[in-house]
């Protein structure tokens, strides 16, 4: 019986399919009429292998310092992607005068009658895993009327476009009371979609009872968010308005949203944020 032509490393060419010409690492292997079967193993090993080295290389990068002071003519799309939930009649997501500061500004007159959400959420999650502080300046821009207004910051494990939608959260958020000039402060967490108020500050109540809101004044107002091991601190001004367990959050990771939220049927009105960082 003459004897089958090889190759070099030994593999029998009546066996080569388009397959094992397309993946070398198949070329070590001497494969007869009676490893077949061997031979469409390995083969789906080496497909299944291939496919979650790729899937694998996409996954979502996670950071533990971040900085951006929106110092860029344009939101930078390196670091942020803009985000939506809802309709409008106008909307803007932009560096306000290039350069200054992120501006969230929209129109809803004559648009459904569900809230709107608008904003950025970073590209890369932040490590949450050590000690990590967040921070970031809020200006609620002295507003006319800020009823269902509001103006947050989340961090969500989730990619989404409403991180106010999703099962497990962290937010800090300046909420507007009515008639909206002044506004309340509000820490929220949700876990495994149970929502709870941590902190609420809604300020002096007058005459009849009523809660007035906090007056904003004309400055920005620095917010802290200090994760720790066990405890999740936030902090106005300088000033602790609360601690609480991290059981709370109890995250690795998550992306930064910064969100704006507006009612149905108002003119424009915008809200700025500046000088984020995480470290």
């Amino acid at each position: 019986m003459k004897p089958q032509k090889r190759i070099p490393l030994g593999i029998n060419i009546n066996y080569i399919n388009i397959l094992t010409k397309r993946m070398p690492l198949l070329y070590l292997i001497n494969i007869s009429k009676s490893q077949e079967i061997k031979m469409r193993f390995v083969r789906s090993f080496f497909i299944i292998t291939f496919f979650f080295l790729i899937t694998g290389c996409a996954g979502v990068k996670k950071t533990g310092n971040f900085s951006d002071d929106f110092s860029k003519n344009n939101i930078d799309a390196d670091k942020w992607k803009i985000i939506k939930d809802g309709d409008f009649k106008n909307v803007a997501i932009d560096i306000l005068n290039p350069g200054e500061k992120l501006r969230l500004k929209a129109d809803t007159i004559n648009t459904n009658s569900s809230t709107k959400y608008l904003g950025i959420k970073s590209i890369e999650t932040i490590d949450l895993s050590g000690k990590r502080t967040i921070s970031f300046d809020f200006e609620w821009n002295n507003q006319f009327n800020g009823s269902y207004l509001s103006g947050a910051i989340y961090l969500c494990p989730t990619d989404t476009n409403n991180p106010k939608k999703e099962s497990n959260w962290l937010a800090m958020e300046y909420t507007g009371v009515p008639p909206g000039k002044n506004v309340r402060i509000n820490v929220w967490s949700k876990v495994n979609n149970s929502l709870k108020e941590i902190y609420t500050d809604w300020g002096k109540k007058d005459k009849k009872g009523k809660a007035q809101g906090i007056t904003f004044g004309d400055k920005p107002h620095n917010m802290k968010i200090i994760v720790e091991q066990d405890t999740i601190t936030v902090i106005e001004n300088n000033k602790e308005l609360v601690k609480f367990n991290k059981e709370l959050f109890n995250s690795n990771s998550a992306f930064i949203y910064i969100q704006m939220s507006t009612g149905t049927n108002y003119p424009s009105r915008e809200i700025y944020f500046d000088n984020i960082s995480v470290y």
